[in-house]
């Protein structure tokens, strides 16, 4: 999670530590990831919500309909929620 909008998983370290992708795709700080089935998915105080392959470090979705940071995204197969400073759950 950053400050500058990109994210770092520990899966895209290698074995020595040395960043092997980094997925930069908000415009505003990370605030939560999580990953299921192997996607991540990210929120934002950029107000949305991305999905990324993890193995090439594309954004393959982006999720609108905040008005508010989003503070909280989780997901499982089938469903991802996230919740914002908008006092929404989506």
């Amino acid at each position: 999670v950053s400050r500058a909008g990109i994210i770092c998983c520990g899966r895209m370290l290698r074995k020595d530590g040395a960043l092997v992708r980094r997925m930069k795709w908000h415009t505003n700080f990370v605030t939560s990831v999580c990953e299921s089935d192997g996607i991540i998915v990210s929120g934002s105080y950029d107000t949305t919500v991305k999905k990324w392959n993890p193995s090439t470090g594309e954004c393959v979705g982006t999720l609108e309909g905040h008005s508010g940071k989003v503070w909280s995204v989780d997901a499982n197969s089938s469903i991802i929620c996230s919740g914002s400073e908008d006092g929404t759950v989506r």
